[in-house]
């Protein structure tokens, strides 16, 4: 019973399949990816005040500005993940979207 109400109607997902109209929702998709990696950043940052994963860290501060080990310099790295996240979600949700409907 549960299984149903998760799937929906079945039938209609079905009928879009068939037609080739299988769309991304682009806004779940970009603040899922935002959430990721920036949660991702933080919980990396953290870790890499404790030694491990800092060369990492170090690396992707290259890029990130004010990224670093520890605390604040994790939340930071959040910010920017999430912003770099949500940026590639927003493209690949495009990009799919326009493909899909092109093929």
């Amino acid at each position: 019973m549960s299984s149903i109400l998760l799937l929906g109607n079945i039938d209609f997902c079905y009928k879009v399949i068939a037609k080739g109209k299988l769309m991304v929702n682009i806004r779940a998709l970009v603040i899922s990816l935002a959430i990721l990696c920036g949660a991702s950043m933080i919980f990396l940052g953290w870790i890499a005040a404790y030694g491990w994963g800092e060369d990492i860290v170090n690396a992707i501060s290259s890029v990130y500005i004010g990224y670093s080990p520890g605390f604040l310099g994790g939340l930071i790295g959040g910010f920017w993940g999430a912003l770099d996240g949500g940026i590639g979600g927003l493209i690949f949700g495009l990009l799919y979207n326009w493909f899909a409907k092109k093929f």
